[in-house]
C-alpha cells in the first residue's frame, strides 16, 4: 500500500486499488487445502504448545510455595523430579 502513496493510512479504496493493480500481475498466492493429516498435526502443535505453558505455569507455582514453605528444599534436593 505504501508504494502507492508513501502513507501507511489503511482504508476500504485504497486497499481495493491494491488489490486490483497486484491481480492481473499475478502478485497473489492460492491458499493450498489442508489435508486431515495436516489439520491434525496443527491441532496437535497447538495443543502440545498450550501444554507446556500450563506446565511451566504448575512448576512455577510449585516453586514459589515451596520457597515460601521450604526455603531450605533447594539446598537439599535439586529439581522438582520423583524425589522431591
Amino acid at each position: 500500500k505504501e508504494l502507492d502513496d508513501n502513507l501507511q493510512s489503511k482504508n476500504d479504496l485504497k486497499d481495493a486499488r491494491v488489490i486490483a493493480k497486484m491481480m492481473p500481475q499475478g502478485y497473489y498466492s492460492i491458499p493450498r487445502e489442508m489435508t486431515q493429516i495436516d489439520s491434525e498435526l496443527r491441532r496437535g502443535t497447538a495443543y502440545r504448545a498450550r501444554l507446556k505453558e500450563e506446565s511451566a505455569s504448575i512448576q512455577n507455582r510449585i516453586r514459589r510455595w515451596i520457597d515460601l514453605y521450604f526455603p531450605e528444599f533447594a539446598s537439599v534436593i535439586k529439581g522438582l523430579g520423583k524425589q522431591a
